[in-house]
Parts: C-alpha cells; structure tokens; sequence
C-alpha cells in the first residue's frame, strides 16, 4: 500500500487587500495600465495565489498593484472585489491552500507560474483571427485584452507571405517567422543516435552539425548551419 502525502484543501478566501505580502524578490516586471484596463473590462478573473508558509504573494503580484492603485484613488471596486464594513479597505479573492516546503521551492514557484505561460507562445494565424473578430466589435473591442491596433497591423504584416525578414521593422515587439527546414529520421538506429547527441547540446543545430560530422559527413560550421 503507497502512503500518500495529505494535500492542503484550495480554497478562495476574501482577504484585506492591505493584508497581502508582496514578495520582495518577484522578478516580474507588470504594465499597470494594461492589467487596470482589464480589469476595468473583465473585474477578477485571474486570481492571486498566497504561499501559506510565508504568507506572501506567489501569483498576482501585478493585480495587487493595481488594485492598490484603485483603491488609492477612490475608484469604485471592480466586479468581484468587496469593500471593507468601514470603507476604508478592500476585499480581494485570493487562493488560499498551497504552501512552499522550503523557500527554493517558493522562489522556483515565483518563476515557474509566469515562465510556463511565456513559454506556450502563441498561434500567430489563430491569434490574428480572433484579434480581427474582437476588434470589429468596436473602438472598445481591444480594450484591456494586450494588443492595440498598431500591434494588430504589425501581426497582419508578420503573417504576410512577402513580409522580408531581413527588412522588417515592426515596432511591436513581434518578428516574422523565418524559414524553418523539417527533417524525418526513418532510420531507427540514426533516430536513437540523433536522440542521444540532442540530449548533450543545446540547440537542435548544433546537435545535428555533431551528429553529421561524427558519421563524416561535411558540414558548416554550427553557427552558420
């Protein structure tokens, strides 16, 4: 029979906004407008996460920011935040039931709930036509979703068969897709060797650039591959 260990029950909890604890090491850096605008838009949807162990903030360090911000200047709660009896506080939903074991573990936590969005990306062709779909609705259509119109054209741009990568010069931040080249290992002994070598190098390039000149065949040199 395997024990198991007993798991803290999560649970959303309202809590004094003045009482939550912002991790002083949050590497995370937060656009306060964009995050107030959707807020203003949505009101809570994406919750802030307290570490139980030290009572700081593991997630939502932004939204906290804001609506600090808010409440400082005598705005009206979003939909989803309540008001203090006395007036003077607010009420936030917070995730309440996780803690860190050790304060690696909580910094690693810290990284990792931002990181592992950043990595998934986005599907540019997907994305764009669900951007074009809400910006019809309005001039409000892209209000606090992250993407203005000047980004949008820049995706329509990035996506476009001519777009020259070389001559791009999009200010949003976005950059076309460059050629990529798919290459199919049918040979069971090649594939477990091309698996073997990409486990000791760190990009795919290099790892084949290896992986060719190790069975002789000539090759350019890594970085020019």
């Amino acid at each position: 029979m395997t024990a198991t260990t007993p798991i803290d029950p999560r649970k959303v909890a309202y809590l004094p906004l003045s009482g939550l604890t912002p991790d002083p090491r949050n590497p995370k850096g937060h656009d306060h407008e964009t995050i107030g605008a959707s807020i203003g838009r949505f009101g809570v949807l994406d919750l802030i996460v307290r570490d139980e162990r030290t009572g700081r903030i593991v997630s939502g360090h932004g939204r906290a920011e804001v609506f600090s911000r808010m409440r400082d200047r005598g705005e009206a709660p979003p939909e989803g935040v309540l008001v203090t009896p006395d007036g003077k506080d607010w009420m936030v939903p917070v995730v309440v039931g996780w803690a860190s074991r050790t304060d690696t573990e909580a910094a690693a936590a810290l990284i990792a709930l931002n990181r592992t969005t950043e990595l998934g990306g986005w599907v540019d062709d997907a994305l764009l036509e669900l951007l074009d779909e809400i910006g019809s609705l309005g001039p409000d259509g892209l209000t606090g979703v992250g993407y203005d119109e000047h980004e949008l054209e820049d995706l329509r741009k990035l996506l476009a068969p001519d777009t020259d990568v070389d001559e791009w010069d999009g200010e949003s931040g976005l950059a076309p897709r460059e050629e990529t080249t798919t290459i199919e290992i049918t040979d069971p002994n090649l594939a477990a060797a091309w698996v073997a070598y990409r486990a000791k190098q760190p990009t795919d390039t290099i790892a084949l650039a290896a992986l060719m000149a190790a069975a002789g065949v000539p090759t350019a040199p890594a970085d020019a591959v």
